[in-house]
């Protein structure tokens, strides 16, 4: 591995690719634009491995160094600037405000929403500690002037997965229905082009209920959900669907405090025999593939074929050789490529005092079809994203949790500005 690990992300990118997520925090009083300037440039101090710029070497390698330039922080405007670009101080996040919403747009090439958050979480403490001139106790967030934990740093190399997992095959998934109609209509069409979002709050115990009655897991509730969604409305009435789920696998292997963005991929085939029968079948399975597919054992062997294309990237030359590799050997990496939606769950977050003065958070992230989950304090936060601008499925997802008797509100839709990287070096 030549270069720094979270940087082999930025290789995928393509032209409808914006490979960055957004963390939309509402406060519950209107944001001080300078104390929020303040705050995130004390806070990315605590962090100094996402405080990088991007660029090229000799080999045509994306490197990340050092970016000692002020964090930005810009109204919420139509236009908003790329990742990476001299508005933002070539820094790969920046921030941006409007009324009581702070925006946090971070690379992927960063971290995955496990890696960001304490950032995030961060900013917002020192920014309550600047703004009220108050300590909040939150034992969970780290504090600006806190140390970098033991561990922190630690990238899973080839040489530790060898070491920690035998050498044995992982199978490859038949995968489901992709929903190639949406995807025709939104390169053809730009009119049918969503670039928005919707929100979701949910009381958090009709959803626990609704899991112990159907033997699964919160994850496992919404992959079941949106396939039941899905099944109502889309065309192809035989074709299985493929639930696909983000693991970051570090805690399993020992390394819980790492902040990389390690991902291994859950894919859940329902077929739709299953998806029309007996709901607490469809938890079992749904709870028994998610236990099956995060297995150390399973993850680390997945993990090592990222790792052999990492490699092989490195023995390429030149930026377009090292994308071609990349995003041709990628099929090789995952075990299946037909993922009908993606439902990412960022599990629990305590936020101690700070609960006091946040109203809300949600992860905007990219996807044709993805589902963005957060609980906290007795709620479930949720993002919803869509590829094109057609109700049906918005209508579907809400008559399917309507059945599963919960409690929510819905909001939205909303811009979703989620910035792409500048490439221009």
């Amino acid at each position: 591995m030549l270069y720094n690990y979270d940087s082999y992300k930025l290789y995928l990118l393509d032209g409808n690719s914006k490979g960055s997520a957004r963390v939309k925090v509402t406060m519950k009083e209107e944001v001080d634009p300078d104390i929020l300037s303040s705050s995130v440039n004390v806070a990315i101090k605590r962090y100094p491995y996402f405080a990088v710029y991007l660029s090229v070497d000799s080999k045509g390698g994306l490197v990340l160094s050092y970016n000692d330039s002020r964090v930005a922080v810009i109204k919420t405007s139509e236009q908003m600037p790329m990742l990476g670009e001299r508005l933002v101080n070539g820094h790969l996040l920046y921030l941006d405000y409007r009324g009581r919403n702070i925006y946090f747009n971070i690379s992927h090439a960063l971290a995955g929403v496990r890696g960001y958050m304490p950032f995030v979480f961060t900013t917002v403490y020192e920014y309550v500690r600047e703004c009220f001139g108050k300590e909040p106790f939150a034992p969970m967030v780290n504090r600006p002037e806190s140390p970098i934990l033991p561990g922190e740093l630690v990238v899973p190399n080839m040489e530790m997965i060898r070491h920690l997992f035998r050498s044995f095959g992982v199978e490859k998934r038949q995968g489901g229905l992709v929903l190639f109609e949406d995807i025709f209509k939104e390169h053809l069409s730009p009119t049918k082009r969503s670039h928005e979002y919707r929100t979701y709050e949910f009381d958090e115990e009709p959803v626990l209920e609704y899991a112990r009655a159907n033997h699964t897991t919160v994850a496992g509730v919404f992959l079941m959900l949106q396939a039941k969604a899905l099944d109502n409305v889309v065309s192809d009435r035989d074709t299985p669907l493929c639930g696909g789920i983000v693991h970051n696998p570090l805690v399993n292997w020992g390394m819980p405090l790492a902040h990389s963005d390690v991902e291994t991929h859950v894919l859940l085939e329902y077929n739709r025999e299953l998806l029309r029968g007996d709901t607490k079948k469809l938890g079992e399975y749904t709870k028994a593939e998610l236990k099956r597919q995060t297995k150390p054992e399973y993850t680390g062997n997945l993990f090592r074929r990222y790792l052999e294309l990492i490699e092989r990237i490195d023995g390429s030359y030149g930026l377009n050789a090292k994308r071609w590799c990349a995003r041709t050997g990628m099929l090789s990496v995952l075990p299946s490529s037909a993922v009908t939606y993606i439902v990412s769950y960022g599990g629990i977050v305590h936020m101690g005092e700070l609960e006091e003065y946040v109203e809300s958070f949600y992860n905007i992230i990219e996807g044709n079809m993805t589902l963005s989950l957060t609980a906290r304090d007795g709620k479930i936060f949720a993002a919803f994203m869509q590829s094109i601008r057609e109700e049906k499925y918005v209508n579907a997802l809400n008559e399917a949790f309507h059945e599963a008797g919960f409690i929510y509100q819905m909001s939205g839709p909303f811009r979703q500005h989620l910035p792409a990287h500048n490439f221009t070096y």
